[in-house]
């Protein structure tokens, strides 16, 4: 309900966003703003309840023909001013908000979302969710966004967990449409819960953002991601003792510092691996006594999140291991702020490569080769 309020003054205010088809019959206003004349919040708060509901209920019969001329007219009084404001004709019809908002289809939406929200995605990410919001215009074939309802959402969701895993990047799929890839994928398995998942919080986000901004009115994909999936064998492992022992032994004799140090500093300080890889000769330093890791988005460096910028203590294994002395030869050898392990900033950030490399070598030839065991599974050790 705080939405709704805004104060001015010391005095609160209502707010009501009009809805994009319905804002023809209020002069094409964008909102309306009334003082609650009072100072206290908890009268605001009740006061900005009744009048968000008399409005919802007011544009739902507005939809559906039910408001009269008189009605429609005296709510048309309250929110315009005078000046602006017109009767509406005796036996005016109204017009229904599938036809207002004809127009604005789902890749319309798509592309307001993502100017919006591009600028704060990493390269990668921009990657990955513009693929996704892709196949969902296409499971959803473009159609207009009030045209989305709750069960086109359901629809959307069975639909994904009958596609086949990880279809965009098999060469033989890639010129297929929908009910094409649904048929070639007959009694196959489809995609992981946990993947569909992410499409559907993508969606609820996408729907939700158009909510908001009055192109539709409700967010019918909210609450459609499905619970834990029973295959539990498919879930990340965490790594075992042996496997820690075998990587400190193999990492011991690893020539390329990246080799090296990058799986030692997953295992000891639970970072990510690009958290790792892009790490500066800078940003190891020591505070108050104790040497740290200091996680920051300097430069070109970029984070998951706004809560990943921390400071995570050396482990003391590490510094036994000879850490600071690859790090004063490395400073007293390259320029100052330079990538701590001589990578390289590719598409994808710093750590792809490694990533590769620790994934399709490293782990299998060394490690284990139980398929559920990654990099990441020093997070969960």
């Amino acid at each position: 309900m705080s939405k709704h309020l805004f104060t001015r003054n010391g005095r609160y205010y209502f707010r009501q966003w009009f809805p994009l088809d319905l804002r023809p019959l209020f002069g094409n206003k964008t909102d309306i703003a009334k003082s609650l004349k009072t100072s206290n919040k908890k009268e605001a708060l009740a006061l900005a309840g009744g009048l968000q509901q008399k409005f919802s209920v007011a544009f739902t019969l507005i939809r559906t023909g039910l408001l009269s001329p008189e009605m429609l007219d005296g709510l048309m009084a309250y929110t315009l001013p005078c000046k602006h404001h017109k009767p509406a004709p005796p036996h005016s019809p109204v017009v229904s908000p599938t036809s207002q908002r004809a127009s604005v289809k789902l890749s319309k939406l798509i592309d307001m979302y993502t100017k919006e929200h591009s600028p704060n995605w990493t390269p990668k990410s921009q990657h990955e969710i513009d693929r996704q919001l892709e196949l969902l215009m296409m499971v959803l074939d473009n159609k207009p966004v009030c045209d989305i309802d709750r069960a086109s959402c359901v629809s959307c969701r069975d639909i994904l967990r009958r596609l086949p895993p990880g279809f965009m990047r098999i060469n033989r799929f890639k010129n297929l449409t929908v009910p094409e890839l649904l048929k070639v994928n007959t009694g196959n398995e489809g995609m992981h819960l946990a993947t569909v998942n992410k499409y559907m919080i993508l969606l609820s986000s996408l729907l939700k953002w158009g909510a908001k901004h009055g192109h539709t009115d409700s967010n019918p994909a909210e609450g459609l991601t499905l619970g834990k999936d029973t295959r539990t064998d498919e879930e990340r492992k965490a790594y075992s003792n042996d496997d820690l022992r075998k990587v400190l032994d193999h990492c011991s004799v690893q020539v390329k510092p990246y080799r090296r140090w990058v799986p030692l500093i997953a295992m000891y300080s639970g970072m990510r691996l690009e958290e790792i890889c892009q790490l500066s000769t800078e940003d190891i330093r020591t505070i108050d006594g104790i040497v740290c890791f200091d996680v920051n988005t300097q430069g070109d460096k970029r984070l998951k999140s706004k809560s990943s910028k921390r400071i995570v203590p050396v482990h003391p294994d590490l510094i036994s291991m000879g850490l600071l002395v690859y790090l004063e030869q490395k400073r007293g050898a390259s320029p100052a702020g330079c990538n701590l392990w001589g990578l390289s900033k590719g598409r994808w950030g710093y750590g792809k490569n490694v990533g590769n490399w620790y994934g399709n070598s490293f782990n299998r030839q060394y490690i284990t080769d139980d398929p559920l065991k990654c990099f990441h599974s020093f997070r969960h050790s």
